[in-house]
């Protein structure tokens, strides 16, 4: 070690760890409830999710299905870690039963809410954040949103009254606070945040643009920014039953492009089982035939019909759980091939 380095160390305690002193991080993850997105957070034939250890951020129009996708991830953070959950729901508009209809135990779920007349505000909430984070207790903590967490000076000023930047200094000062409690404590934080019309004084003819709400700061300490949009509306005899989302990876550690998509079904959130037809169609694992769909059972070799029409095989496939089981095997088997089988 030159005289250099050695100075260094010792002013600032070790701040450069030479090789074969330290053990990089091993990295966990918490499934998202959709494959499609799952792997495409991951390097290619990989299969992934949110982070824990680190900040996923999610935006974009209302109505996209940030919320819903939050959610989902803290459903199955309690699938797969005994530890409590978080939400921070700081729009006061969370709906517990559609929560449980997804899958959550509200019985491990701890809730933080603002309430301005307990003085309780952005402040109180952002050291809520950090202290469950810290904790180790908690394995996902969903924020939601970011955007509605209001700083005491801003919530207790006079309507004429201007504050320009005090949400973004608190939400810089909770991120900074924060990230390093997370590795501590191995817990993952997910954000939803909305978008906001981007003024520029320069005249555009391909209309408005939109920034984040939050600051750069919520970029720069995302390690991954998920953008969701609504790209379809899904209708059974012609009344609306859920979304279809579209998920532009904006900020990710796999492939940084990729755009997978997924349904939104209402009452049940992330439709894994209309997952399961997109995504196995392409391998032949449950695949439509004219107006059927159909799946061949890996035993017997035998073709069975799932039933006429997405709707009805989607609801075989939630009444017959075992096969649902196996299919979606089938097809996590066949993406994480994939990958191996275009290299060869």
């Amino acid at each position: 070690m030159s005289d250099g380095i050695e100075k260094l160390n010792k002013r600032y305690v070790g701040i450069i760890r030479m090789p074969g002193t330290y053990i990089p991080d091993n990295i966990e993850y918490i499934p998202t409830g959709s494959l499609a997105l799952d792997f495409a957070i991951g390097l290619p034939g990989k299969r992934c999710g949110f982070r824990k250890k680190m900040i996923t951020t999610i935006w974009g129009k209302e109505g996209s299905g940030k919320s819903t996708l939050g959610m989902s991830g803290l459903v199955n953070a309690q699938k797969y870690d005994d530890r409590l959950t978080g939400l921070i729901n700081t729009e006061l508009r969370q709906d517990f039963v559609y929560a449980e209809q997804m899958g959550a135990n509200l019985n491990r779920l701890a809730l933080v809410q603002q309430d301005a007349s307990s003085e309780i505000f952005g402040e109180q909430i952002s050291d809520a954040i950090s202290e469950m984070a810290k904790s180790g207790d908690f394995s996902y903590l969903l924020l939601d949103s970011v955007a509605a967490l209001e700083p005491k000076n801003m919530t207790e000023a006079e309507t004429a009254e201007n504050a320009p930047g005090l949400h973004a200094r608190l939400v810089r000062k909770m991120l900074s606070r924060v990230l390093e409690k997370l590795k501590a404590g191995n817990t993952a934080l997910v954000i939803t945040t909305q978008r906001i019309s981007k003024f520029s004084t320069t005249p555009s003819f391909a209309g408005p643009s939109y920034e984040i709400v939050g600051g750069n700061r919520l970029k720069f300490y995302s390690s991954l920014l998920l953008r969701t949009a609504m790209i379809k509306r899904l209708k059974e005899k012609e009344e609306p039953i859920g979304i279809k989302v579209q998920v532009e990876m904006q900020k990710n550690i796999g492939m940084p492009y990729a755009r997978p998509s997924f349904s939104i079904t209402d009452g049940l959130g992330i439709d894994w089982a209309r997952e399961i037809l997109d995504l196995g169609d392409p391998f032949g694992i449950a695949y439509k035939s004219g107006t059927w769909y159909r799946y061949t059972d890996s035993d017997t070799g035998e073709e069975l019909s799932m039933g006429q029409g997405r709707a009805r095989a989607a609801r075989f496939l939630r009444s017959n759980p075992e096969i649902a089981g196996r299919l979606q095997q089938r097809v996590i088997d066949a993406l994480e091939g994939e990958h191996g089988n275009k290299s060869d």
